[in-house]
């Protein structure tokens, strides 16, 4: 019998980690312990953990850490103060649905092997709305599909394809030790971490059912004018080392990252990056000629003032 630990890194969000913590205490099967790492500079967060674990059927490891950490050193903290077997990484702004423990637990009943088990996502907005087309457009997009249950045939797909999921999915402790994630890959840690994981260990199984609700806040990493998720992704995939099989997948993946790579790459002030890009083999030409392809253009080749300039002239004829 497995032993399962949710894993909540925090942030100045104690109402949606309340929200996080309580879906975990609403499974039909419950965590044998849930940790929580709160990065937060003030105390509201630790008052609603303080007060919760005096009544908590299940025991919150709660460590407060007020100096600033990367998303990476909040969780290979986190993961170090586990004393169970398997983990779920949870996002402090996303939920748990009731079966998930359940769901993803009984594929080790079934493959006693496994390293990880994962299902489906719905997003949601700030105010717990799920947008089922847009979940329904994610999961088909990243190959959580019926015609893809079970085992993954080969073990770096799912972390090449992204069908194993940014949080939510449950994996044994040991594997999450040996991989941990790497501080200097900035907002794509995620991804690395996933990547390198489905790269050294075999058995990822995926289940063919609604397991958790993301949420796209305003505040969230992929919202904000400093995102360089995309970018962090390619640099990554270009340097890393692949089966043959995977080749081909590598190369489309890569021409996906392409666009929002180039435009993160100029978001965050690396021009020369950008340029590398757009202008590389991985950059589709029929997207160079999209209205993004052609704005991206615009700000490689023009001067900062005159787009500034050009902006505030569009803005200006939109009022």
């Amino acid at each position: 019998m497995i032993t399962i630990a949710v894993c909540i890194p925090t942030y100045c969000r104690p109402v949606f980690l309340r929200e996080a913590i309580d879906s975990c205490l609403r499974q039909t099967r419950l965590p044998d312990e849930i940790v929580i790492e709160d990065n937060s500079p003030d105390e509201a967060t630790e008052h609603m953990v303080r007060a919760l674990q005096q009544q908590s059927p299940v025991p919150l490891s709660y460590a407060h850490v007020r100096e600033r950490r990367s998303q990476a050193e909040n969780f290979n903290a986190m993961i170090q103060r586990v004393s169970s077997s398997h983990v779920v990484l949870l996002h402090d702004d996303d939920v748990l649905l009731s079966n998930a423990l359940t769901d993803l637990s009984a594929c080790w009943d079934r493959h006693p092997d496994l390293t990880a088990a994962y299902g489906k996502q719905y997003i949601m907005s700030d105010a717990g709305i799920v947008d089922i087309r847009e979940s329904e457009r994610l999961n088909t997009d990243y190959f959580r599909t019926a015609d893809r249950e079970g085992p993954q045939e080969w073990a770096s797909f799912p972390g090449l394809s992204q069908q194993f999921p940014n949080d939510g999915f449950l994996l044994q402790a040991a594997a999450a030790r040996a991989i941990l994630w790497r501080p200097g890959v900035s907002h794509g840690c995620e991804f690395d971490f996933q990547l390198r994981l489905c790269l050294q260990f075999r058995g990822f199984c995926f289940v063919d059912r609604y397991t958790m609700q993301c949420r796209r806040s305003r505040v969230s990493v992929s919202q904000h004018k400093t995102d360089d998720t995309a970018l962090s992704a390619f640099r990554v995939l270009k340097k890393t080392v692949l089966p043959e099989e995977a080749e081909k997948l590598r190369r489309v993946k890569l021409r996906e990252l392409a666009p929002p790579a180039a435009m993160q790459a100029l978001q965050t002030g690396d021009r020369a990056e950008a340029l590398r890009i757009y202008w590389g083999e991985f950059y589709p030409w029929r997207r160079r000629l999209t209205a993004l392809g052609i704005f991206q253009l615009g700000r490689l080749i023009l001067p900062e003032p005159l787009v500034a300039f050009l902006r505030r002239q569009a803005r200006v004829r939109e009022t």
